[in-house]
């Protein structure tokens, strides 16, 4: 369908951004936009989505006219999408902590006179700055906002990975400035956090616009973490991304660092990045590395949000994400150019003990919010623990997408492997049942899994003697059953995770 605008947003696409043409849905939310109506865009890491506020920004002949506001949640992020948008003249700027207060007002006078296309802002910004309000009702007044973007929306959503107080607070966009479209995007949110997102930003009836979350071209693994774990990484590299650029994650700002160390003494070109270096260092780290001259960035989560870089060959997490939107969003920065790339998971069980006590032993956070946060970490339990089923369609079902395991074209380990469609289906309540009455027998001594595993499967160890752990009643009662150690561990860890242990 065309609209009086369709002319200026074709000559936006190829004079202004140097596009021939749409990724799916883009062009839906544009429309959307530019008619004046709510719009929710959900689309993977790489699909295109600033391009659906950025285009928009740029047309005048809609029913939108005026500066759009953009609110995003790092300044990094912020930062990067400016420079490339001034690089295109553009008219864009930013307001944040950053900028000295000359600067800051130099920015707000232009700003107030509607001489931008686009400004972004923080959502503190918008929440605790007096100038900023009285320039955006200046503008309101004269008609010269056009819309609000609300980027990485799912950090208004409690039930989001990412949560964020001051980005709830963003509901006040609708009351402030009645009339104004909102449009809300993000890469990541299943159900509830989409219908949750809606319902904080008060969007009204908004255009729904929807890209698969299927990544065909990544390829997802999950590997036993071992002592031999960092040598594993260097060979994967050497041996098959020798020119290529990729991720590490890590837990802390200490494993950054351990990691970037040990992979540089094996004659990798990998440095750390993390929230406790200068932001300087930060900087010099990041352009090294989107140029090339820095091969592995060695980081903490928050690396890569909104980076442009599409060739990242490799991402590698050296430990558990804390839930499975978080572990989407992060492989999702390899392949943004479509070509193939690996996501590799390096698993133990023992770290899952690691992130729920993070998460338990948070002081400014609510219970609902620590048990939702639990909730997250058991998916990803399952999803580690999992050696049989498609890692695609474990994902996708997650974000309440369907998806035929056949379709994944063996471009995961379980696929590869064959084991994600010819494994028999084994109903284990029997065992459960059986593994809970063992460990209520033992309900006050200080039992640890290994130890109980070893009773359950009937262990002739000197300690099963020793402590008299063969006398009790349950002890041996795994070791007939058609479950090999492997199973049965699996099957521990999952009650555990489900805190029925």
């Amino acid at each position: 369908m065309r609209y009086e605008w369709s002319a200026d947003v074709q000559n936006a696409l190829r004079n202004r951004f140097n596009l021939e043409g749409f990724r799916p849905c883009q062009l839906e939310a544009i429309n959307a936009t530019l008619k004046g109506l709510d719009t929710f865009v959900l689309m993977p890491t790489g699909g295109g989505k600033s391009l659906c506020y950025q285009l928009p920004a740029l047309v005048s002949s809609g029913n939108t006219k005026g500066t759009t506001i953009v609110v995003s949640p790092l300044i990094s992020l912020m930062q990067d999408q400016v420079m490339h948008l001034q690089k295109k003249n553009i008219k864009a700027q930013l307001i944040n902590s950053t900028l000295s207060p000359e600067e800051k007002n130099a920015i707000m006078r232009i700003f107030a006179n509607g001489e931008l296309e686009l400004l972004y802002v923080s959502p503190e910004m918008i929440n605790a700055s007096y100038q900023l309000g009285a320039a955006l009702k200046q503008l309101h007044s004269n008609k010269m906002l056009s819309r609000f973007v609300v980027d990485e929306a799912h950090c208004v959503s409690s039930w989001g990975h990412d949560f964020r107080p001051d980005y709830k607070t963003l509901s006040i966009l609708r009351e402030q400035y009645p009339g104004i479209p909102i449009m809300a995007l993000t890469a990541t949110a299943n159900n509830r956090v989409q219908s949750d997102i809606m319902h904080n930003l008060k969007l009204n009836d908004p255009v729904v616009v929807k890209q698969s979350f299927n990544r065909p071209n990544l390829f997802y693994e999950v590997r036993p973490k071992k002592n031999t774990m960092i040598k594993e990484m260097q060979q994967i590299i050497t041996s098959q991304y020798r020119n290529a650029s990729g991720i590490v994650y890590c837990f802390s700002k200490k494993a950054c660092e351990d990691v970037a160390k040990s992979l540089s003494d094996l004659g990798i070109s990998a440095h750390a990045y993390h929230a406790g270096m200068n932001a300087e260092t930060r900087t010099r780290v990041q352009e090294m590395w989107q140029t090339g001259r820095y091969q592995v960035v060695c980081a903490t989560i928050a690396f890569g949000m909104g980076i442009d870089k599409p060739d990242v060959r490799f991402v590698i997490h050296q430990t558990l994400p804390k839930n499975l939107e978080g572990y989407y969003q992060e492989t999702g920065r390899a392949g943004r150019d479509g070509l193939p790339s690996r996501c590799i998971l390096f698993y133990a069980y023992q770290d899952i003990g690691k992130i729920r006590y993070l998460i338990t032993s948070q002081k400014d956070s609510t219970r609902e919010l620590k048990d939702t946060q639990l909730e997250f970490l058991r998916y990803v339990l399952s999803y580690c623990e999992n050696s049989t089923d498609c890692r695609r369609r474990q994902v996708l079902q997650y974000f309440n997408e369907s998806f035929d395991a056949q379709d994944c074209g063996r471009q995961c380990d379980n696929c590869a492997k064959g084991t994600a469609n010819n494994s028999a289906k084994v109903n284990a309540t029997a065992v459960a049942k059986k593994i809970v009455q063992l460990s209520l027998s033992l309900r006050g001594q200080p039992v640890t899994m290994v130890t109980l595993i070893d009773i359950f499967m009937g262990s002739r160890s000197a300690n099963m003697i020793k402590f008299g752990f063969h006398r009790i009643p349950g002890y041996g009662s795994g070791f007939q059953l058609k479950l090999g150690k492997s199973e049965i561990e699996r099957l521990f860890h999952s009650l555990v995770a489900q805190d029925i242990l």
